[in-house]
């Protein structure tokens, strides 16, 4: 038996002691259990490089870009609801294991990743280490019931052996957004692959192509709780993008994640606020850590005030516009210019991109940054983790115990 499962069953027998999983990635984490009832639907959503600082900066910009009358943070509601509760250590690594240990005691179990989702799945439903092709261990012997993200090249290679033809069989294949929106009838097993390997930044996906991550995560709350919308269900949402934004430095990029993140969380509250027994359904948000947070330059409200507009204006994110612009001609690049914020480069840094001396990334970046005044500074903040209708104390350690009790 796996080590960390192993602990898991002893942890189910003496729930005084840390979570097993936790244990096994050395991670830590505060407080006491919570006596109260466990809830048979559980949507979890990790972030990965989330902060307090990126939901404050990333919130006022979502504020601003909202044609709402009053527009609404969901991921406050966290706060609101339950005081987060401080962990420490990888959070991503000290879920091993939990999808396979739900699944064991009969919950549906679900998988949204930006990632290649062979890369996810093998560490949530705790493959082998030594399973050299996961695409195919997780089409034949994961007990996966929807499994959504990038990878798709993995599942359907160019040559050899496209592993979607057989699963099909009594299973819903979704390879694109054409056939997540087409989809009439979705059957057994669901695999939704949106990309050849990770997904597209929020901000910069083609809805006529690939499938957000929102999206994905909709169609999986949808599913997995079944016609009557009440079958027991375990879904991780996983969200390596932002972290992946934050380290570029590509602010448009950071606050589509930011976008992708608050709808996904929106939407779960709304589902459980609309169910018969609200306590039925468990919602928990992991911030991952940073070593590097934002922070505004602006000295007052007003020069913030303008930067969040600046910021809304922005279409795509910076190293979007380096592929877009890629061999531009003097047409083209008025064309994208119009569309990205209005853009007014000067003639000098336009010539440069058309005769491919500098990038697009680099042209709208030193145009569009310093107006939005934003810092990328070297900080360590530590994983937090925020929760609705689960206790508090020990979220990881609830969450273990929410898998490890018999679906009813």
């Amino acid at each position: 038996m796996n080590e960390v499962l192993k602990g898991v069953k002893m942890l189910s027998m003496k729930r005084s002691i840390l979570p097993a999983i936790a244990l096994a990635a050395g991670v830590i984490v505060a407080g006491a259990s919570s006596a109260q009832a466990a809830p048979k639907q559980v949507v979890v959503v990790v972030a990965q490089g989330f902060t307090p600082q990126v939901l404050d900066i990333g919130g006022a910009y979502l504020k601003a870009s909202s044609t709402e009358d009053e527009p609404t943070i969901a991921l406050n509601d966290f706060k609101a609801a339950a005081k987060s509760a401080p962990v420490s250590g990888d959070v991503v690594a000290a879920m091993r294991g939990i999808l396979k240990l739900a699944e064991s005691n009969g919950y549906k179990t679900g998988l949204v990743t930006t990632n290649d989702v062979t890369a996810d799945a093998a560490l949530f439903y705790d493959l082998p280490a030594t399973t050299t092709d996961v695409a195919s261990a997780l089409v034949k012997d994961s007990g996966f019931d929807f499994l959504a993200g990038g990878g798709r090249t993995k599942f359907v290679p160019t040559t050899g052996t496209n592993l979607t033809t057989a699963f099909k069989a009594g299973n819903t294949v979704l390879l694109n957004a054409d056939e997540i929106q087409s989809v009439e009838e979705v059957k057994g097993r669901v695999l939704a692959l949106q990309s050849d390997e990770s997904l597209s930044y929020n901000i910069d996906a083609d809805s006529s192509t690939e499938a957000g991550l929102g999206d994905l995560a909709s169609l999986a709350m949808t599913t997995l709780g079944g016609d009557e919308g009440n079958t027991p269900y375990f879904l991780v949402v996983h969200d390596a993008n932002l972290l992946k934004a934050i380290t570029a430095k590509d602010t448009p990029a950071v606050f589509g994640q930011v976008r992708a993140l608050d709808g996904i969380i929106a939407e779960a509250i709304s589902v459980r606020d609309g169910k018969e027994k609200p306590a039925d359904m468990g919602l928990a948000f992991f911030s991952t850590g940073a070593a590097m947070d934002l922070k505004y330059t602006g000295e007052n409200a007003n020069d913030r005030s303008n930067a969040i507009f600046v910021a809304s204006q922005l279409p795509s994110s910076y190293s979007k516009a380096t592929t877009t612009l890629k061999g531009a001609t003097e047409e083209s690049f008025t064309e994208f210019s119009m569309e990205y914020g209005n853009w007014k480069p000067s003639e000098s840094t336009r010539s440069s991109v058309i005769a491919g001396t500098m990038t697009g990334e680099e042209a709208v970046r030193a145009s569009f940054e310093p107006a939005i005044g934003l810092a990328y500074e070297a900080k360590t903040v530590a994983p937090m983790a925020y929760v609705i209708g689960i206790g508090e104390a020990d979220v990881l350690g609830n969450l273990v115990t929410i898998a490890s009790t018999k679906a009813k």
